[in-house]
């Protein structure tokens, strides 16, 4: 702190802060005047003219912006607090130029101890913040030298990828707008990798005379220009198509021999120091040596694996069969390494050669060329299928050798196999299709007409079993409907939310029923919930058919076990059945979900069992496998995908379940067939319901236009009339938003959902459905109507 004493100890103290060090001057501010006397130093240092004093507002604008709010912030605290201030900031002078400096600010105090002015000091650093600067920017180039060293020698690259990534790091270190690395092609330098300003410019050709890097290769040295426009060595013109006032270049040289030239370019003057071309040049020597050693790797490659690029086998072998070539596609193909292979007899190794084949010994010995396909083996015992093109050709000495080159075809000929299945598999889906819809319709009539009979002819009664062999069999026919569409992934799913744990639990009872007694049947559940995406009775129908199989493997008894694996992190869970049974025979286990394929005596199967479970289980997004060893047992596993966060729907009440429930409600029943539409009238009525009939859209929709008042809409799908029961039901909704509506079909041919999915909030009754089916589903849609 200091006290005011008049205008001699101002001066005096003036004077002593201004001699402390060079380039510093004294300033003082009264606070009651708002003008700032300052030293002729502090006038210099703002480049103002001596004795001019600025007002204290003035003074601030010197400073730029952040530093302002400093140095205003300081000096008020100083002044209206006495706080002391010692900052490094930046400010402008009148020129426009910037500079540094440091400001000292103390506050005065009178005899009462009063703030009654701020003084204090400044002093020009510039020239210390600059050497501080250029010693960090060297400290940070050297440390990143190190870096790019050491990634070049470790990179794999080369060729342009390699010069392209020198170009880049470069650029970097030097904090440049552009670098380049040029190679020397004659009398010319070729820009072959750009970065910055100068990226657009690879493929530039420059001379070497006139050029600042034909300069420095004819130098041997680095150069620098600060100014490309008034460089004497240089032609500006180039330098100022592609904006570039300042660059540093060095000679990639090995050996003595030219490479070429790394640069780095700017577009302000005075970019580069002759350090920085130094380091360059460090960089430029290391570079080149990297450059000629990558390329000398990559001749000698080439050289040696002209034949190795290839992705076909090539072989050569002796007339008695020994191996005397085998390159690395050779070693891809049957797993042999050259050193394994060659000096060893070709068939010993691989299986049959072209000899082997009495088509192709001929032709090798009476043309000298055979192409055709031999089944072979590779070193893991796996079979491979190669095709080959076999010549007779002559050694140095004039003996004769076969050539072979070779190509692996087993791939293509399973993936045609695949797709011979996929028609296979498309051909019985439009076969199904085409009749599920009819075929449905009649048992739909035949089922109902059975149970009628059901209940009008009492037990024991003459006709009675007549009557319950036509409902088993309408119903065994209307499941192997079902098998089909699901087989041909057409069957239309309800996937939802199922914890497999209960669901395997509630299985329990009923698979126990069905395994013979000697068979143990053990469960294991995941040790969480297992929430599967799925449709649950198409689930529960495809674990029981599983469990069939596998009873009928273990006619002799044995261990059932099916078990739930969690969640595997890919949003995937398992289901394992696993037997102790017979097993399958290895030549049929390929063909098990094929449709209609048994190894059951006739009569005890139909074959549809495992096709409907790949069919369920491919058609749901998941997948199937089956592992079986002969009289070891087989283990199925249905792979599904998990729901996510959803959770489990709750479980109906008795009362939600009661499948004989009644109704008085109005139903608009559309339905094509006349047979089937008689009869589900009398099926409703019989149940309590009003019925206004319709035998495709139009005319549905047209009463519905004439009001007549309805509450559900009970709709075939496939209708003709240029209407199906979707379009109808959207139509219909459109006039009554509020109008429930459930759909009934044989097949609906994805009308009502993709990938054979329902889309949510769809209700559907599939054909062919029993009259307690009827009852259940018209009670669970028209529950659903706000109250």
């Amino acid at each position: 702190m200091t006290t005011a004493g008049g205008g001699e100890a101002d001066a005096t103290w003036l004077l002593a802060v201004a001699g402390r060090v060079a380039r510093i001057g004294g300033w003082r501010v009264e606070l009651g005047e708002s003008v700032v006397r300052w030293s002729d130093e502090v006038a210099a240092i703002h480049g103002s003219a001596p004795g001019a004093w600025p007002t204290l507002d003035e003074a601030f604008t010197f400073y730029r912006p952040g530093s302002r709010e400093r140095i205003e912030q300081c000096f008020r605290a100083c002044a209206e607090t006495g706080t002391p201030y010692d900052e490094e900031l930046e400010l402008r002078r009148v020129d426009g130029t910037r500079v540094w400096v440091r400001a000292i600010g103390e506050a005065v105090r009178d005899v009462e101890g009063r703030i009654v002015a701020v003084q204090g000091a400044l002093q020009d650093i510039t020239e210390r913040r600059e050497a501080e600067a250029l010693e960090r920017r060297r400290a940070r180039q050297r440390s990143e030298m190190l870096d790019i060293l050491q990634e070049m020698a470790a990179t794999h690259l080369e060729g342009r990828p390699l010069l392209e990534r020198m170009a880049e790091r470069c650029q970097r270190l030097f904090q440049a707008d552009g670098a380049a690395v040029d190679r020397l092609e004659g009398e010319e330098l070729v820009y072959q990798a750009a970065t910055g300003i100068v990226a657009p410019h690879v493929g530039l050709r420059l001379p070497i005379s006139g050029s600042l890097s034909g300069a420095a290769i004819l130098a041997n040295r680095q150069l620098v220009t600060r100014d490309a426009d008034n460089d004497p060595r240089l032609d500006p013109a180039p330098f100022r198509a592609v904006g570039v006032r300042s660059l540093a270049t060095s000679v990639l040289r090995v050996h003595g021999e030219a490479l070429g030239t790394l640069k780095v370019m700017a577009a302000a003057c005075d970019a580069f120091t002759e350090t920085d071309a130094a380091q360059l040049q460090l960089l430029a020597e290391a570079f080149a040596a990297l450059i000629q050693r990558r390329e000398a790797d990559a001749r000698a490659r080439g050289q040696a694996e002209l034949l190795e690029q290839v992705q076909e086998a090539i072989v050569v072998k002796a007339m008695d069969g020994r191996v005397r070539y085998w390159n690395r596609g050779a070693a891809r193909m049957y797993g042999y390494d050259p050193a394994d292979a060659v000096g060893k007899d070709y068939g010993a190794l691989v299986g049959p050669g072209p000899l082997d084949d009495p088509a192709g010994a001929a032709a090798l010995r009476q043309g000298g060329d055979w192409r055709g396909r031999l089944h072979q083996q590779r070193r893991d015992g796996r079979p491979v299928v190669v095709e080959g093109h076999w010549s007779v050709v002559s050694d140095a000495r004039g003996g004769e050798r076969l050539l072979g080159v070779l190509t692996d075809i087993t791939e293509r000929l399973a993936l045609e196999e695949q797709l011979r299945q996929s028609q296979r598999l498309e051909a019985v889906g439009q076969l199904t299709g085409g009749v599920a819809h009819d075929f449905n319709n009649l048992l739909t009539v035949i089922l109902a007409n059975a149970e009628l009979l059901l209940d009008t002819i009492p037990p024991g009664s003459e006709g009675r079993e007549s009557a319950e062999v036509i409902t088993r069999a309408a119903e065994r026919g209307g499941d192997l409907i079902q098998r089909l569409l699901t087989f041909a992934r057409r069957q239309p799913l309800d996937p939802r939310a199922v914890d497999l744990n209960p669901l395997l639990e509630g299985l329990h009872g009923l698979l126990r029923r069905t395994l013979a007694a000697n068979i143990a049947l053990r469960l294991v559940p995941a040790p969480q919930p297992a929430v599967a995406w799925v449709d649950p009775h198409q689930l529960e129908a495809a674990l029981l058919n599983i469990c069939l199989n596998a009873r009928d493997a273990m006619a002799e008894g044995g261990e059932l076990l099916i078990e739930v694996q969690p969640d595997d992190g890919e949003g995937m869970l398992s289901v394992i059945v696993k037997d102790t049974g017979t097993g399958i025979d290895p030549a049929d286990l390929e063909r098990v979900f094929d449709p209609f394929f048994t190894t059951k005596a006739k009569g005890q199967g139909t074959g549809l069992g495992l096709s409907m479970v790949y069919g369920f289980v491919i058609q749901s997004g998941g997948r199937v496998s089956i592992d079986s060893r002969p009289e070891e047992g087989t283990c199925v596993t249905l792979t599904l995908p998990s729901a996510g966060g959803a959770r489990p729907a709750p479980k109906m009440s008795a009362a939600d379940e009661e499948s004989t429930a009644r109704g008085g409600e109005r139903i608009l029943l559309v339905e094509d067939d006349e047979l089937v539409c008689q009869h589900v009238e009398i099926l409703l009525r019989a149940l309590g319901y009003e019925v206004v009939t319709a035998h495709n859209g139009p005319q549905a929709l047209a009463k519905l236009e004439a009001g007549e008042a309805v509450d559900l809409l009970f709709t075939d799908v496939i209708m003709p009339g240029g209407m199906n029961g979707r379009e109808l039901a959207a139509a219909a909704q459109r006039l009554r938003p509020d109008l429930p509506v459930l759909y009934s079909s044989g097949y609906p041919d994805g009308a009502l959902g993709s990938d054979g999915r329902l889309e949510e909030g769809v209700a559907l009754l599939p054909k062919p459905y029993r009259r307690a089916e009827l009852a259940a589903k018209l009670r669970e849609v028209l529950g659903r109507r706000a109250p």
